[in-house]
């Protein structure tokens, strides 16, 4: 595996914001945020940047348990290698 190739993201009530490094990770291909850590079922991922469309190799997309998230920003349609989003 490569450096930067998958990114697994577990939310919990106290993680408020993900770094800005993160919309940096170029070779990015998989993207999961999970809402369930330590036997609590948290919100997940409320909001997405307008910076998620740097993530050119994203293939995989995973919000499925992001309850607070209320949109999408028109920037994901830049993703040209995104094969699921959920």
């Amino acid at each position: 595996m490569k450096e930067n190739d998958n990114l697994k993201l577990r939310y919990d009530n106290l993680f408020v914001a993900l770094p800005e490094k993160v919309w940096d990770l170029v070779n990015l291909t998989e993207f999961i945020c999970n809402s369930y850590e330590n036997g609590s079922d948290t919100n997940g991922i409320g909001y997405l940047p307008p910076s998620i469309g740097r993530l050119q190799n994203l293939e995989v997309l995973d919000l499925s348990q992001s309850h607070t998230l209320e949109k999408l920003p028109e920037e994901l349609g830049e993703l040209r290698s995104l094969k699921e989003l959920d």
